[in-house]
């Protein structure tokens, strides 16, 4: 499966490793039996497309401003890896042609501003 993937190098940010990803039936299952998902009341439609997960929840929970996740919550199909000075994403098995790369780039764009506040 091809796909394009956007990657930010931020040197000495130290993000929390996390993972965003449109939830899907699985992950509503893995929810009833214990599975993570961190959700934020005040965004309820970013809560609702998305299965949040990381080790250290208090810092995710910094690192999403209200920014970012009403800029997912309302763009759903993003999947967002970060780690370190990493942040990766992408909507999974989609590949960008040639004419959609600037639009591509605009939503990376704005997603790169609504999580770092930019």
């Amino acid at each position: 499966c091809r796909q394009t993937v956007g990657a930010f190098l931020r040197p000495g940010r130290n993000l929390p490793a996390f993972s965003a990803a449109p939830e899907d039936l699985g992950d509503w299952l893995s929810e009833m039996f214990g599975g993570q998902d961190i959700d934020f009341e005040h965004a309820p439609a970013f809560s609702k497309e998305y299965r949040l997960r990381g080790e250290d929840e208090a810092a995710i929970r910094d690192f999403f401003s209200v920014g970012g996740t009403q800029y997912l919550g309302a763009r759903p199909g993003w999947t967002v890896h970060a780690q370190g000075d990493w942040l990766l994403a992408y909507r999974a098995r989609k590949r960008v042609s040639p004419q959609t790369l600037k639009d591509f780039l605009w939503d990376l764009q704005g997603l790169y501003g609504a999580l770092f506040g930019i």
